[in-house]
């Protein structure tokens, strides 16, 4: 019974492997608390005073789901987006050891998850609208001193974006982590879906466009 088991156990392995699904034991257990969030960058007005001030803010923020080290798959969208991570104040330094790396690289057109620098002040909690007259680094400072009561800190961030055109879209998918070169662990690992999807003039070709809106116009 013992024998059948464990051929059991070893055939899943296997095929798992041959199926291409990531096993968890190069996952850095340091890092089993750490959290991750998204965050969908929109444009939002505030009043201040007679004139009407415009700001780039995190419209939406969603908890990522982290299974080992494998964070919830996300995909490009027209609008910009960050992923940034929390953790645990005193493993702080530790992830600063871990390098961000991808199979395919995003550069500036391609597209994918590159590097980013998300900010507090951009979290809704604490916009312009929430403190008036403060700077940016005003309200950052205090998104970190929160997360710093709280025992956590802001361990850095990833950037999500699209091609910025057809002829750049070179890769539907990308696998990037953070990787200690030392130690061969994993801090997190990320899987994008990288696509043209909602983007105007996704086609790259405007003469294309305006020739697919006249066909509509006229119902050809």
């Amino acid at each position: 019974m013992k024998k059948k088991l464990v051929a059991l156990v070893l055939g899943i392995i296997l095929v798992m492997a041959w199926a291409g699904i990531a096993l968890a034991d190069d996952c850095d257990p340091a890092f089993k608390s750490i959290e991750a969030y998204l965050c969908k960058e929109g444009k939002q007005e505030f009043k201040v005073g007679l004139k009407t001030d415009e700001r780039t803010v995190c419209v939406e923020i969603k908890q990522l789901k982290i299974d080992g080290c494998d964070v919830e798959p996300v995909a490009t969208m027209r609008t910009g987006q960050y992923i940034y991570f929390i953790g645990p104040k005193g493993a702080k330094s530790k992830f600063q050891s871990y390098r961000l790396q991808c199979d395919n690289e995003a550069g500036s057109y391609r597209g994918g998850i590159h590097g980013g620098s998300f900010e507090g002040h951009l979290h809704p909690d604490y916009t312009i609208g929430k403190f008036p007259g403060e700077s940016n680094s005003d309200r950052a400072g205090r998104f970190v001193n929160d997360l710093e009561e709280q025992g956590k800190a802001l361990y850095g961030s990833v950037s999500i974006s699209q091609p910025v055109d057809k002829f750049n879209l070179k890769y539907d998918k990308q696998i990037c982590q953070f990787f200690n070169e030392k130690t061969e662990k994993v801090a997190l690992r990320f899987n994008c879906a990288v696509t043209l999807e909602g983007k105007e003039g996704a086609s790259g070709n405007k003469g294309d466009d305006l020739i697919k809106g006249f066909k509509g116009l006229f119902g050809k």
